[in-house]
């Protein structure tokens, strides 16, 4: 899991996983690359969670450029019955995001072909 930075209250090692566009392909060698569109709730919970695992590197795709710089400077932190912080990839240009193993939509439906 991953942890507050003690001086800056950042995820530690957000510093190494800067947004689609600074991160270079493969950063993590033999990762499975999963890219959740939409963050929403049900999004962000899937994108927090697999950002847990150590050999999966998560890509988020979400129009609201603010939610999606506040994913990449302070992480995507999720609270309630669990409270945790993944470092994902997020993006609001789906042309940034590199092919990936895996995708989940998790967009409202009405929103789901404009998303894919």
């Amino acid at each position: 899991m991953t942890s507050p930075d003690a001086a800056s209250g950042a995820p530690s090692g957000a510093e190494d996983h800067g947004a689609p566009e600074t991160a270079a392909p493969g950063a993590l060698p033999g990762a499975v690359r999963v890219c959740v569109v939409g963050c929403g709730a049900v999004g962000s919970l899937f994108a927090a969670h697999l950002a847990q695992l150590e050999h999966v590197e998560v890509f988020a795709y979400d129009l609201d450029r603010s939610h999606v710089d506040a994913i990449n400077r302070e992480g995507l932190r999720i609270s309630g019955k669990a409270h945790l912080t993944g470092v994902v990839h997020a993006t609001d240009d789906a042309a940034t995001l590199p092919a990936c193993d895996f995708g989940i939509v998790a967009t409202k439906g009405y929103l789901t072909r404009p998303a894919i």
